[in-house]
């Protein structure tokens, strides 16, 4: 039972809290945070000491200990350095993993739960629950890179860099740090356009329209809620590129990531990087198309957690958002007993806290979560002109700032501002291509805002820590993404 007089928390002295925040429910945080600190060390040499995630009124607050996801990221490494091919060797575990995850998917989404019997009901909610904490484990390893790359690896490839002009410094810096592997919402734009090219041809598209559905139903799902994006949806994305040469962008976006990756390829060999750093390098490519792959799966597992809740609050007549803070044990017993503590669960909703440690995993409730975030992130002043991070995609922009700190406010985000949030997510993909620039609080090089920004060709600073706390919609700000910079204006 975790002991919140202990002076240590956590038994971390001192702890630097590595945050990130968004939309989301107890339940479908419950899944990655329990995976991060208590089924990772199934699979590698350890998992996270804790993982902490809190919930108040539908948003979250993710925390990992600062220190210790570089100790985790400099053991990747070391087993690494020993076997080159010791990442590849996870990720080919995990995909015998996500294999039987989405089997079961496909198995779910052809059945009408509402026909099933309880008994039915518990043992495939159990299977997924089981599967989807099995999948989620070795992907979350993309997070504690963060640790790696931004104390070790961007070091070392300044340092290979320091005696070329400035100029000609940025253009290879950005280079080195471009996935070579397109994001899945690069690639479900890029169907969208072929869609676009065969109905410009008087082709029809009905089966192309069918598949692609299919494949990209859950591409604005999120940890709180889930929506089905049908073929009518898609088909009036398909027509908002019928008067562009489709098949010309497409052939030029594809030859851009073939581009990267020879471009790539020369710069290391060209800067001879020792085989460490290109190590790193590599490893960085490949975890952020891991961590892409990742969240695809999160995506339709929320919409998958929502077709069970959805039953539940049928069969209980219990409120939907209220069973959303149900753990995945209280959701099979719920089926099977139809009792349900609504008080609590209303606490819960207010505020409430999973943590999770490799050998166990507490779940707080208001107001007990509300002292425990408040001892974790005491009240701060932030009255500060400039803000500095971490540069993910280079550039300069100025304009209005739009803090974004829910999917509920993406009506709100006009063309041309720079979006500022805590973190993006895929979900952010509506409001992404309106933005001059992107700021976010957290993330990594890996994060979805920096392989969003690459893609996309817009300047892009993470890290801040601050800016959603120092920044209001609004705000004339300047954006320098070649020196990670943000001024007030």
């Amino acid at each position: 039972m975790l002991d919140l007089k202990n002076k240590n928390l956590f038994g971390i002295k001192n702890p630097a809290w590595w945050t990130q925040a968004g939309d989301g429910c107890l339940l479908n945080v419950y899944y990655p945070a329990v995976a991060s600190s208590y089924f990772l060390k199934d699979y590698f040499p350890t998992s996270a000491r804790v993982t902490v995630c809190f919930v108040i009124n539908k948003r979250f607050v993710w925390a990992y200990e600062a220190g210790d996801m570089l100790r985790i990221s400099n053991l990747l490494m070391k087993q690494a350095s020993g076997n080159r091919r010791y990442y590849l060797k996870l990720y080919q575990k995990w995909q015998r993993q996500i294999h039987a995850y989405n089997q079961l998917v496909n198995k779910i989404n052809k059945l009408n739960l509402s026909r099933l019997s309880r008994g039915r009901v518990i043992n495939l909610f159990e299977e997924f629950s089981k599967t989807y904490l099995q999948e989620y484990a070795l992907p979350l390893l993309t997070d504690h890179y963060h640790g790696y790359s931004e104390k070790t690896l961007l070091p070392q490839i300044l340092k290979f860099l320091k005696n070329i002009s400035n100029k000609e410094k940025d253009k290879i810096y950005q280079i080195l740090l471009q996935p070579t592997n397109p994001s899945f919402i690069k690639e479900a734009h890029w169907s969208v356009l072929k869609m676009a090219a065969r109905l410009q041809q008087g082709q029809n598209i009905k089966s192309d329209l069918a598949q692609h559905t299919k494949n990209y139903y859950w591409l604005h799902n999120n940890y709180t809620c889930s929506q089905y994006l049908d073929e009518n949806y898609w088909l009036k994305e398909v027509k908002k590129y019928i008067k562009k040469d489709c098949l010309a962008v497409l052939k030029k976006e594809r030859a851009d990531f073939k581009n990267i990756k020879k471009q790539k390829d020369l710069y290391i060999k060209k800067l001879n990087l020792d085989r460490q750093t290109a190590l790193g390098l590599e490893i960085l490519d490949h975890f952020s198309y891991w961590q892409d792959q990742r969240k695809q799966a999160n995506m339709i597992a929320n919409w998958i957690i929502d077709q069970f809740i959805r039953e539940l609050s049928k069969r209980t007549k219990v409120d939907y958002w209220l069973l959303k803070h149900l753990t995945p044990a209280e959701v099979a017993l719920a089926f099977k007993t139809k009792k349900i503590d609504q008080e609590l669960l209303r606490r819960r909703l207010k505020c409430s806290v999973v943590v999770v440690t490799p050998k166990s995993i507490d779940v707080l409730a208001y107001p007990k979560a509300r002292q425990l975030y408040q001892r974790m992130f005491p009240k701060t002043d932030y009255s500060v002109k400039v803000i500095r991070g971490v540069v993910a995609n280079q550039g300069k922009a100025q304009g209005r700032a739009r803090v974004i700190t829910s999917s509920r406010q993406f009506k709100n985000f006009k063309k041309g501002e720079i979006l500022v949030a805590s973190m993006t997510r895929p979900d952010y993909t509506v409001i992404l291509n309106k933005a001059t620039a992107i700021i976010t609080d957290e993330g990594g090089l890996t994060c979805h805002a920096a392989i969003v920004s690459r893609e996309l060709g817009i300047p892009c600073i993470i890290g801040t820590k601050i800016a959603t706390k120092v920044l209001k919609s609004g705000d004339r700000i300047k954006v320098d993404a070649n020196k990670g910079v943000i001024k007030k204006l």
